[in-house]
């Protein structure tokens, strides 16, 4: 009877340690993966896709694996595992579609060794997966293969990314400091340049468009207003250019079109793109945003002085003088009142005596005026009014602008000469004294190198101790250090005086434009006026009767005109 028991017991305990999982095993339902990064088609047809797969195949038909699919990321980056067919095949295995991996070598699944050794060592053996790296000897159902090294090779292939990184990001400084086009495509307004990939060209069409919306921000019209007007006249916008055939580039689309088509949307920050690119003055600027890290894959804005600017390297659509004018007109941020008037004369207005800009209040009457913005926000506590009326302020302009008008009409030459003596004699300090001081200060830097050879030549040679190079170079430095900021910024007003000699010039040429002017807008005053200066009227505040007022206006590059 006990050996009956005893029996009955072994047997229950052998069924209880042979009973099958719930779940079947798959027998060697393989996914042959393949990956080939841009950096890797350097390397040779070796690490091409069509090799990676036929090596694949042949590996498993040898090997009796049965393949369910084969899944290929190309161009894309080992340290990215957001890959399209990668996420496939995950999702594959965690279906129990797949029981195998195979690929040619740890490199081809990932060049990131923390994640690439979470995949090998948790997820597959999670996941009951057989992974194999022909190429490195490894395969997870073999204590015999090179498994135990494959952290360190994954360690490896990490470094070998990691450099690649930094190979390419010093490749693109070089060609961004060459001043080559590095976008995948062209910038709207050029195209390509058919015999360099490198260059751009104007492109007919679509310069004429930004023409057309840097003309009208001079004329005082908002990025918005921009935006609607090109959705109303059917132009399309940039993706859609770019992407469309020749023959539908310069298509205009139906109202009803217009409605339903993305290709017509202009959106606002894209205007506001356009107008801040300095590509269009015939500057390539490159290296506006950055990856902090190899594999950070989302890219942040650089700094705007680390930006990489090379000028001339090809052909402008948009003159310096009108794009320096589109920026002083945005900056000025001139805004249609709640009544829709758009005011001429918006930031560029100061309070003559605490430099405030003055605020443009319309009112139920004809015209609107202008007040201290400091008067308004405090109720009077620090400053006063300085009211001007916006219609009597518009005509002492355009009457100033007639007077500048007539003088350069009447004698050009004579108006050019005495605007170069005004120019001489604020820019005195740029004498012959001044430019034989740079020179002399350019001299002494020469001189500190060669004093810094010096010393440092005798601490070698144990004549000098090292308490007192270190003073001594410290004294060379900081002198160095002083002139050559100096010598910058008297460099920097020399090249202000050259110019303003040919802003003169464009000046006078923009005057003769408003010779027979007979009233004002926003363009004009952004184009000729630089600023004006309001004093407190003497007399009854808010009273025409008896009112003075004192008004200086100030003009580019020449500034009030009584000087003259």
């Amino acid at each position: 009877m006990n050996q009956q028991q005893t029996s009955t017991v072994e047997i229950q305990k052998t069924r209880k340690y042979t009973i099958s999982p719930k779940q079947p095993q798959l027998q060697n339902m393989a996914a042959l993966y393949c990956r080939l990064s841009r950096d890797d088609e350097l390397q040779g047809e070796s690490m091409s896709i069509r090799n990676q797969k036929e090596m694949l195949t042949r590996y498993a038909m040898e090997n009796g694996i049965a393949i369910h699919d084969v899944y290929a990321d190309d161009g894309v980056s080992g340290t990215n595992f957001d890959r399209p067919e990668f996420q496939r095949m995950l999702k594959d295995i965690e279906a129990n579609k797949v029981d195998t991996v195979i690929t040619k070598d740890l490199s081809r699944l990932g060049r990131d060794y923390i994640m690439t050794g979470y995949y090998t060592e948790i997820f597959f053996s999670k996941n009951n997966v057989r992974y194999i790296a022909i190429g490195d000897n490894v395969d997870t159902s073999k204590s015999n293969t090179g498994l135990e090294f494959a952290p360190f090779k994954n360690i490896i292939n990490e470094w070998v990314a990691r450099d690649s990184s930094k190979k390419s990001k010093s490749a693109r400084r070089m060609q961004a400091e060459r001043g080559e086009l590095m976008a995948p495509k062209g910038v709207y307004g050029y195209k390509k340049d058919p015999d360099n990939s490198k260059h751009l060209v104007i492109d007919p069409y679509s310069a004429g468009i930004m023409k057309r919306i840097f003309d009208w921000t001079v004329e005082g019209k908002g990025v918005s207003e921009i935006a609607t007007a090109l959705q109303q006249e059917g132009v399309l916008n940039p993706t859609a250019y770019a992407n469309v055939g020749r023959e539908e580039k310069d298509q205009k689309y139906t109202c009803y079109e217009v409605v339903h088509t993305w290709k017509t949307i202009w959106a606002t920050a894209t205007v506001r793109g356009m107008l801040e690119n300095r590509v269009y003055l015939g500057h390539m600027v490159n290296l506006k945003t950055y990856h902090p890290s190899f594999k950070e894959k989302r890219a942040l804005p650089t700094p705007k002085e680390a930006w990489v600017e090379v000028k001339n390297t090809h052909e402008a659509i948009i003159d310096e003088k009108t794009f320096e004018l589109v920026q002083k007109i945005r900056s000025s941020r001139c805004r249609r009142t709640n009544s829709g008037i758009k005011p001429l004369f918006a930031d560029i207005t100061y309070c003559a005596d605490c430099g405030s800009k003055l605020h443009y209040a319309s009112t139920d009457k004809r015209y609107g005026r202008y007040v201290c913005q400091r008067y308004v926000k405090l109720k009077g506590a620090t400053c006063t009014a300085h009211y001007i009326n916006s219609h009597s302020l518009e005509m002492l302009a355009l009457n100033d602008i007639r007077k500048l008008a007539g003088i350069v009409r009447e004698d050009e030459s004579k108006f050019l000469d005495m605007i170069n003596r005004h120019s001489q004699e604020q820019q005195s300090v740029l004498s012959l004294r001044t430019v034989k001081h740079l020179e002399q200060m350019k001299q002494r830097v020469a001189e500190l190198d060669n004093l810094f050879m010096r010393i440092y030549e005798d601490r070698v040679a144990g004549r000098l101790t090292e308490e007192r190079y270190s003073m001594m170079s410290t004294r060379y430095e900081t002198e160095q250090s002083g002139l050559k900021e100096e010598i910058q910024t008297l460099e920097a007003q020399m090249q202000s005086q050259k110019q303003s000699e040919q802003d003169e010039e464009f000046f006078v040429a923009l005057v003769k434009r408003y010779v027979n002017v007979e009233a004002l807008d926003r363009r004009m005053v952004m184009e000729l006026i630089d600023k004006i200066i309001i004093h407190e009227a003497e007399g009854k505040k808010f009273c025409r009767i008896g009112r003075r007022q004192k008004v200086e206006i100030y003009y580019n590059f020449i500034g009030q005109l009584c000087q003259f």
